[in-house]
């Protein structure tokens, strides 16, 4: 098993334009490495009504989830955010009864709404830190800022298109980010 890094909830960047996504902000304790994690309109909306503590006149499937699994005497141990490639995440909610621990595969919006709900910790590894963790500094901005139209991202390397993203969403540059995060999900359709 690696070594786990715990992670903070930083915040939930919404995006009012319609067919942009959204980002979760996740930041490694004690350090400026972050790491963000691009969400649907939908799940945007589900995370940032329960963030602001307004309840739906109907549960979502998320606190169906999280009322299950009070009522079953299984425990959420923490949230795993285990793997990360060409800008998709994958996690995992690990949970415990007196029969033992269970791991469950997870959305990371799902995770993090549910993680939000029941307060417990969040955690990565290096590797994933490593491949999609960001600091922005002058020169990363200047990169994205100087970036020139869409039909010019296909020319770009998909491991650089993926760290201008990350400095697109850090920007709050959406626009470009959902420019570049369409050439990444073309290019993996394609694969």
């Amino acid at each position: 098993m690696p070594e786990k890094i715990e992670l903070k909830f930083i915040c939930l960047l919404e995006n009012k334009n319609e067919d942009l996504p959204g980002c979760i902000l996740l930041g490694e304790i004690n350090s400026d490495v972050k790491i963000p994690i691009l969400i649907g309109e939908h799940e945007t909306e589900t995370l940032a009504l329960s963030i602001k503590g307004i309840k739906r006149r109907r549960p979502s499937a998320q606190d169906l989830f999280v009322e299950l699994l009070c009522c079953s005497g299984m425990t959420l141990k923490e949230v795993f955010i285990y793997h990360y490639d060409a800008g998709v995440y994958k996690a995992e909610l690990v949970m415990e009864n007196r029969n033992g621990m269970y791991r469950i595969d997870s959305r990371p919006s799902d995770a993090i709404y549910i993680q939000q709900k029941l307060n417990v910790p969040i955690y990565t590894t290096r590797e994933v830190l490593d491949e999609a963790g960001i600091i922005t500094d002058k020169e990363k901005k200047k990169a994205v800022s100087n970036l020139k139209p869409k039909n010019r991202l296909s020319s770009i390397d998909i491991y650089d298109l993926q760290k201008m993203l990350n400095i697109a969403i850090k920007n709050e540059d959406y626009e470009q980010a959902a420019q570049i995060h369409a050439e990444i999900k073309h290019r993996s359709e394609q694969k």
